[in-house]
């Protein structure tokens, strides 16, 4: 995950991984959550290792949620 590629490459992560310290900003544009964070903050920790604030192509955050779940509402 650390080469430029033509291929598709996809990673799949849970948010507590994403918190230890990969940097993923270089190679991905489109970021896809399939889980819910622990907490607000560790939500936006992932988020916030997907982006540097001087990149210029933009980053796609993409949430997907089960509505009326427990950990949903519990995030909300």
């Amino acid at each position: 995950f650390t080469e430029k590629s033509k291929k598709y490459i996809i990673l799949v992560i849970s948010f507590q991984l994403n918190l230890t310290g990969l940097n993923l900003q270089r190679f991905y544009r489109n970021i896809y959550f399939f889980s819910v964070p622990l907490s607000h903050a560790q939500g936006e920790q992932a988020v916030g290792r997907s982006w540097q604030l001087d990149q210029e192509k933009i980053v796609y955050i993409f949430k997907y949620r089960i509505l009326s779940t427990f950990q949903v509402v519990l995030n909300n």
